[in-house]
């Protein structure tokens, strides 16, 4: 399982409990959530390897690895868009914060 599952309950639980309402009638929650937390991290690894430009015979290591922790980086933005921040919230719950959530860390090479 990756490690989205919290930032996913934040986002459901603040900004959609409607919908996560209707939807625990047939799935248990923690289940939704795992789900859509591995699918995030799917999409994740699916775009960092589109992100990441070729390699350079003899480049430095160092600038190989930022080249990767950027393409995550933007692959991570792109993910969390499609699979949760651009979910529509629901009516009324535009203004409530979501409680603070860390991300699992990129690899620091």
């Amino acid at each position: 399982m990756s490690g989205y599952k919290a930032l996913v309950k934040a986002y459901w639980v603040t900004y959609r409990p409607g919908a996560l309402a209707a939807l625990a009638e047939n799935t248990p929650p923690e289940t939704f959530f795992a789900r859509v937390s591995d699918e995030i991290a799917e999409r994740i690894a699916e775009y960092r390897d589109d992100f990441t430009p070729p390699g350079i015979p003899g480049a430095d290591f160092r600038d190989r690895m930022r080249e990767i922790n950027m393409a995550t980086l933007r692959a991570r933005e792109k993910a969390l868009h499609e699979l949760l921040y651009g979910l529509p919230k629901e009516p009324g719950t535009e203004g409530a914060e979501m409680p603070g959530v860390a991300l699992p860390k990129i690899a620091a090479w």
